[in-house]
């Protein structure tokens, strides 16, 4: 039973959909259930099957654009909506039906810019089967987000963020073209520098639906190559917007990033050639230097030798 709500906030559930006809009225249906009363905006970005026809049938606030990506979508939503605070919802996923009553709670003994909860993972939309996906380990007390922004998951599941803050990183965003991976990193970086508290919840009301959306080793040929362009896109947008906030105290990461990313290239051959003036363009902003690609490419090459002499 939910503590007496005083706090007067407002939550707006806001769902990014392409072709999502198979699920859309699954995600809606969990977001007009919650017990207490949510603004649901629903962007359909240029789908080419019935999702629109669908959402008309609720309740909901209805946005039509072309094919910009879900970027886009999230922030024709966010500006359109009216609440203090903003949830998305993936159109494949569904949410728990005290999940907003829950946050609220939270809001109400803590005052807090971004509130984060766990999810539970479910197949062919049956909510039934759901399972707790691996736990987090979750701090009790409200902290400082702004150092430790890269330690934490920057998926938007699971997140409710003040609208304020999701405002602030549109205006100084410098993401222009679509975005088609890691639009999630795009917000949450900016918006994590941005807030001056975060709680961490450990309560699953989000149901996150697996199987659906490729992950990145299962990408194959152009989809990968086009997950990489926006890879590089979106870290030198982002480490731009966080420049322009003086934002300076977490540079590094970025560094650790293009790494990271160098690495994963390294198990497809021909993927670091191709992409060989996107390093050369981070070492330009000054993310990462050649030496830090020379140091990194004789480790891996290190690290391969050491396996084929490990299976002669």
């Amino acid at each position: 039973m939910l503590a007496h709500l005083t706090l007067q906030v407002s939550i707006s559930i806001i769902i990014p959909a392409y072709n999502a006809q198979k699920y859309i009225e699954y995600a809606i249906q969990s977001a007009l259930n919650q017990t207490v009363k949510t603004e649901i905006i629903v962007v359909d970005d240029g789908s080419t099957d019935t999702t629109a026809a669908l959402v008309r049938k609720y309740p909901v606030t209805l946005i039509l654009q072309n094919n910009f990506g879900v970027y886009k979508a999230r922030a024709a939503a966010v500006e359109a909506a009216t609440g203090d605070y903003i949830l998305s919802l993936d159109a494949d996923d569904q949410l728990k039906y005290d999940a907003c009553a829950t946050l609220i709670q939270h809001l109400d003994m803590n005052r807090v810019d971004i509130i984060q909860f766990q999810e539970m993972e479910y197949t062919s939309n049956d909510i039934t089967n759901a399972y707790n996906s691996t736990r987090i380990q979750f701090l009790d007390e409200p902290f400082d987000l702004r150092k430790r922004a890269f330690e934490l998951d920057y998926k938007l599941r699971g997140k409710l963020i003040k609208r304020s803050i999701w405002m602030q990183v549109l205006n100084i965003s410098t993401v222009y073209q679509k975005v088609s991976y890691h639009s999630d990193f795009a917000v949450f970086i900016p918006a994590a520098m941005l807030s001056k508290n975060y709680k961490q919840l450990d309560y699953r009301g989000y149901y996150h639906q697996i199987g659906v959306n490729g992950s990145m080793s299962h990408l194959k040929d152009d989809r990968l190559v086009a997950c990489y362009w926006d890879t590089f896109y979106v870290i030198e947008k982002v480490y731009k917007t966080c420049e322009r906030m003086y934002i300076t105290g977490q540079m590094n990461d970025f560094k650790i990033l293009i790494i990271n990313v160098y690495k994963e290239m390294y198990k497809y051959q021909g993927l670091r050639f191709k992409f060989k003036d996107q390093f050369t363009r981070m070492v330009q902003l000054g993310i990462i230097t050649k030496q830090d690609i020379i140091e990194t490419q004789k480790m891996l090459e290190a690290q391969l030798s050491n396996r084929i002499k490990a299976e002669l």
